[in-house]
């Protein structure tokens, strides 16, 4: 598997104080079949930091993969050129320029995945938080709060009612 990386490096030494440099590093990661198949599931569900630890603890990294072919994409919302840069995690329209957080940005992958199509409320949970790291109610509650965050990045770049509620049903990103 290979990857760019933006990595942070800390080397423990026994009686010295850690070291840390960060830089990036272009790398070819040697794993089993199997941690490669997590790997990509984990990069599948939005995850794009690891920490790699050498056999015997004295090195480890924490790296942010940026894999190449997943850089950005461009969709028309509400009328608007909107470009998503999925490895910096950014939407831009024009001139404007804005982050998302994890969440958001795999909110946004679940919806712009489903062109145009209503997305079930159950599967977007399931699609933003995979790990089930809240309990069911709350993810429940904290959807509504990720999806009204997104219509606000959407309106902050001009573009609005393009995140359309479907009573009963779920959400649906609307795409002319």
């Amino acid at each position: 598997m290979s990857f760019s990386a933006d990595t942070r490096l800390r080397r423990h030494s026994p009686g010295m104080d850690q070291t840390d440099c960060s830089y990036t590093i272009e790398a070819l990661l040697d794993t089993t079949e199997d941690a490669s198949d997590r790997v990509m599931a984990a990069v599948n569900h939005g995850v794009s930091d690891f920490v790699l630890t050498s056999y015997d603890g004295s090195v480890s990294a924490k790296v942010r993969l940026r894999l190449p072919g997943l850089a950005a994409t461009n969709h028309c919302f509400g009328g608007r050129e909107v470009r998503v840069n999925w490895a910096a995690m950014t939407i831009e329209s024009g001139t404007q320029r804005l982050g998302l957080s994890r969440t958001e940005l795999r909110l946004l992958a679940a919806l712009v995945e489903a062109h145009g199509r209503i997305v079930a409320r159950a599967d977007l949970v399931l699609r933003v938080w995979p790990d089930g790291e809240m309990e069911q109610a709350e993810r429940g509650n904290a959807l509504a709060v990720y999806v009204h965050a997104l219509r606000r990045r959407f309106a902050t770049l001009g573009i609005s009612n393009v995140l359309r509620t479907a009573r009963g049903s779920g959400y649906q990103l609307t795409e002319p």
